[in-house]
């Protein structure tokens, strides 16, 4: 698609794009003007902010969104708790936007990237003041992973009483995993249990992996202890597999990183913006001192 870009001579940078193209543009006192590169009328001129309803409607097409794309880039080095992105505005009321906010996204060859998924979020008005979402980072790292244990054998609920379990639900008929490892490993929220060789598969899709898993901590995948290590139903296990267990539920937590972009779109409306903040604070990993 053609667009203009625009120059600031005093700064000495590029500043902006434009979704019109011009075949020339002038100033006739305080107003800007510009001519379409082609028209099928016979207006040659546009005078811009005064020859259309909304300021975002160039040469008589329909009106197109506005946007801003900027970094948080303060102290780089430090890791960073994002904790709010926020638009200063006058007349917020007439914003109906959308924004996107992802830490720690850069591009390097062989495509590695250790930034969060780009998430799209509604501005919303809370409190005279424009927000948008802050999503923490939904990228499953190896903190989030740990070693559960070997499957020892497959043992039928009803055996289970009987080798030292202690269970709270039951599911007679079912077998289940012997796995030896220290049961603390599990810390009561919803995991994925999986062989070793298949992480990198759950990392990558953890709602609907390519690979044979359990859950445990929900209605149906179930989990009894022992004093050495685990009964899991759930998953398609073999004896002598090495499982690990990955956390998914707290991977949603508040967005971290040394970096933040953030992309807003504010519609088509009439509107002012004044500023974008983002508040944060360090971290207690913090190796910028």
């Amino acid at each position: 698609m053609r667009e203009t870009i625009a120059f600031n001579n005093s700064a000495n940078h590029w500043v902006s794009r434009y979704s019109y193209t011009a075949s020339c543009i002038g100033w006739i006192k305080d107003h800007m003007v510009t001519a379409p590169v082609s028209t099928s009328s016979q207006e040659v001129l546009w005078k811009h902010d005064q020859s259309a309803t909304t300021n975002n409607s160039f040469y008589g097409c329909d009106s197109v969104s506005s946007g801003v794309a900027l970094s948080f880039n303060a102290n780089p080095s430090s890791n960073k708790i994002f904790k709010s992105f926020s638009v200063e505005s006058p007349n917020i009321s007439k914003i109906d936007g959308f924004n996107t906010f992802y830490t720690n996204s850069v591009t390097s060859q062989g495509g590695f990237n250790i930034g969060s998924k780009i998430i799209i979020n509604r501005l919303n008005q809370k409190g005279g003041i424009l927000y948008g979402g802050v999503d923490g980072g939904s990228v499953i790292t190896n903190s989030q992973v740990l070693p559960l244990g070997v499957v020892e054998s497959v043992v039928p609920y009803e055996d289970i009483s009987s080798l030292g379990g202690a269970a709270n639900n039951h599911q007679a008929g079912t077998g289940y995993y012997k796995i030896s490892g220290p049961p603390s490993r599990w810390a009561g929220s919803i995991s994925i249990v999986c062989k070793s060789e298949d992480i990198a598969a759950v990392k990558l899709r953890p709602a609907n992996p390519d690979a044979n898993v359990g859950k445990i901590g929900e209605s149906g995948f179930l989990c009894y202890f022992y004093k050495g290590g685990y009964f899991v139903r759930g998953g398609n296990f073999e004896v002598g597999d090495e499982l690990c267990i990955v956390y998914t539920t707290n991977q949603r937590s508040q967005a971290r990183g040394q970096f933040a972009d953030v992309s807003v779109l504010f519609g088509s409306g009439n509107f002012e913006v004044h500023a974008l903040n983002v508040d944060f604070e360090p971290t207690s990993l913090d190796h910028n001192s």
